[in-house]
């Protein structure tokens, strides 16, 4: 099973922000507040928020939150806990988590006036070709974008790879000999979002969290 917990935003109540903050962990801290500007900050902190609620609905405790630790290569996790990845993009912030299956998430606000075409050359030659006979080639970017980044943040390689390694066409893909499983999420029209895992036929529950107190 996998669990997708999404946030939007806009329902943060920006006064919230320092009484919200001092209910994680202190190591946090700076990292939130490193953000230069306070959309960011808020951001960040409703990312760990998220994380702590689902530590809390899972474990019903919220002390494996300190146990944030990131890999070499620079992937977060939490010892003692759930694999979990976290995306964020205009309006919404995300939480993918599951118990027994490695996994990575992303979303991305559609945005009509990107160039398409050349960030497409980034894709494979099968790629470029779907991207032309797609109905709504825009769209159709995204959604390999995000399933590509999904799998990539899935194995903790983030964009630091050739987006022209693997095909993403199918609701799967190959990466370095291994299979991953495609789950699209109809968050809002406005956006695209994919899960990836090595597991198909996962059932994924979702959730929208409004409040935080």
């Amino acid at each position: 099973m996998i669990f997708f917990w999404f946030c939007n935003v806009n329902n943060f109540k920006s006064q919230q922000f320092n009484c919200l903050l001092k209910t994680l962990p202190s190591c946090f801290y700076e990292d939130i507040l490193s953000y230069r500007f306070q959309k960011d900050r808020e951001i960040s902190l409703i990312g760990k928020l998220l994380l702590q609620k689902a530590i809390k609905f899972t474990k019903n405790e919220n002390e494996l939150l300190a146990n944030f630790k990131k890999q070499t290569k620079n992937k977060p996790y939490i010892e003692g806990w759930y694999y979990f990845n976290i995306s964020h993009s205009r309006n919404y912030v995300v939480l993918s988590f599951s118990k027994d299956h490695e996994i990575g998430v992303d979303i991305e606000y559609i945005n009509r006036d990107i160039d398409h075409i050349s960030l497409g050359s980034f894709f494979t030659k099968d790629e470029q070709i779907y991207l032309q006979k797609a109905m709504n080639p825009v769209r159709a970017f995204y959604n390999l974008w995000t399933k590509k980044e999904a799998v990539l943040k899935a194995t903790g390689e983030g964009l630091t790879r050739n987006l022209n390694n693997f095909t993403c066409i199918d609701n799967f893909t190959l990466f370095r000999e291994e299979v991953f499983h495609f789950y699209p999420i109809g968050l809002d029209i406005a956006y695209v979002c994919n899960i990836a895992a090595k597991k198909c036929n996962l059932l994924v529950k979702s959730k929208e969290i409004l409040s935080f107190l």
